[in-house]
């Protein structure tokens, strides 16, 4: 029964209204990801784990038409050009609003970053990635910052520049080792 509601929440085969109430599923997704959340803190959450599979498998499914694999009309309608369709964000607002709990994404996202002690940021970028070089801040010339590093920080009259990585690199920001303490 909670299966039959989890998929019903995407889309899949509807269940009559008490299935629905009895699983305490709605078609709502904050309310479904709620529901699943406190399912699954409990100390049996055998059944929350199952809706929770259910859920993720009609969400996930490899059988939902994507947009960048359909052709001709049903390509532009879902989103076309290759971009993401509407099975793919339909999945991805899924996907966050489980991970979030039913709580607002940015807000989860603000509370992660905030358990997250490391100074350093680390990300990884490939080629044609938009990034920055402060010399005033860096000690090596190849230092680098990505964009949300370098738009925290104040570069106000410092000689930096914006430019697109012809290899690939890494965020600098937070390592002694090429940076100024004051960067």
């Amino acid at each position: 029964m909670a299966a039959a509601a989890a998929a019903a929440a995407v889309g899949g085969q509807q269940p009559s209204q008490p299935e629905l109430a009895a699983s305490g599923l709605a078609l709502d997704k904050a309310a479904t990801a709620a529901h699943l959340k406190a399912a699954l803190s409990r100390p049996d959450n055998r059944a929350g784990a199952e809706e929770l599979q259910a859920l993720l498998e009609r969400v996930l499914s490899a059988e939902r038409p994507l947009a960048s694999a359909a052709g001709g009309e049903n390509a532009a309608a879902a989103g076309g050009e290759g971009g993401p369709g509407v099975a793919e964000e339909e999945a991805l607002e899924w996907c966050k609003c489980l991970l979030a709990g039913g709580g607002g994404y940015d807000e989860f996202c603000a509370a992660v970053r905030a358990y997250d002690p490391a100074a350093l940021c680390g990300l990884v970028w490939t080629a044609n990635f938009v990034a920055y070089r402060c010399r005033t801040c860096g000690i090596s010339p190849c230092m680098s910052l990505c964009a949300e590093c370098f738009h925290q920080g104040d570069h106000t009259g410092h000689d930096f520049n914006m430019f697109r990585s012809q290899a690939g690199g890494a965020c600098d920001c937070g390592d002694s080792n090429v940076m100024r303490e004051s960067g």
